[in-house]
């Protein structure tokens, strides 16, 4: 099997990359018969309900991931907020801290993919910060992050 690099199972529906990981591997890992499978994917694939689906099934999965994306050109990236997983809070750039209000929210995007659950972290200090500008251009007075459900198994998968 993996000293000929065969193809053992496939799908040419209509379904888009970012829903189809998890079937796949899945299906895949049921009918080779075994317990446990390792499962390569590019960027593509990276998605972190299928993710989660994959290791809940005993499947790990190497996919390269996505850039966050962002139309906020100039201003700071994601990655330059720190997320503190003991406290659940964001450390900004500038050393002030993002609390969240608890509360899960669903986001949908549109009928692409299922809807998602997420905790949104603000801080009240941000109107009256000195590097305001290069964190947000809203009309707000503060810059909201939006944490998935799915963001602990996005940022394992980062560090493995």
């Amino acid at each position: 099997m993996q000293k000929n690099k065969l193809i053992t199972n496939f799908d040419t529906g209509d379904v888009n990359d970012t829903r189809a990981l998890a079937p796949i591997a899945i299906d895949t890992k049921s009918v080779l018969g075994l317990d446990s499978m390792n499962v390569l994917a590019d960027k593509g694939y990276h998605t972190g309900d299928q993710l989660q689906q994959c290791a809940l099934a005993d499947i790990i999965t190497y996919v390269s991931p996505k850039a966050p994306s962002t139309k906020d050109i100039g201003l700071y990236p994601i990655s330059a907020f720190y997320y503190n997983p003991g406290s659940d809070t964001y450390t900004c750039p500038a050393g002030e801290v993002l609390t969240t209000n608890n509360v899960w929210y669903r986001h949908s995007s549109e009928g692409k993919t299922p809807a998602f659950r997420f905790k949104r972290y603000l801080s009240s200090k941000c109107s009256s910060c000195s590097q305001h500008n290069l964190c947000t251009n809203s009309g707000h007075n503060s810059h909201a992050i939006d944490r998935s459900q799915f963001a602990d198994i996005i940022a394992q998968k980062a560090t493995e």
